[in-house]
């Protein structure tokens, strides 16, 4: 577990938790908490944020000084994503 995987969880589940709210708030007006989402394991933004992880893992590499992500990152980030996202459906946050 890297600074940098941990940096880039909290960024993520920052735009996972907004992306979700503003979600609910479209699809159901008045509520507080996203029933639509409730039934979704393992939750949609971790699952695109983690495609998109690998799939600019290679661009990374290209970048002097950068290096692409690790598979123990990807699964700090992807674990930190499912752990941090359901709260956001059940109204908790």
């Amino acid at each position: 577990m890297t600074l940098r995987a941990i940096i880039i969880a909290i960024v993520l589940s920052i735009l996972s938790i907004a992306w979700i709210h503003q979600a609910s708030l479209v699809q159901t007006p008045g509520l507080l908490y996203a029933p639509v989402y409730i039934a979704s394991v393992p939750p949609v933004p971790a699952l695109i944020f983690l495609v998109a992880l690998m799939a600019f893992g290679p661009l990374l590499k290209r970048i002097p000084g950068l290096r692409a992500l690790s598979r123990k990152e990807l699964l700090v980030i992807y674990a930190f994503l499912v752990l941090a996202i359901p709260p956001v459906t059940f109204g908790i946050i």
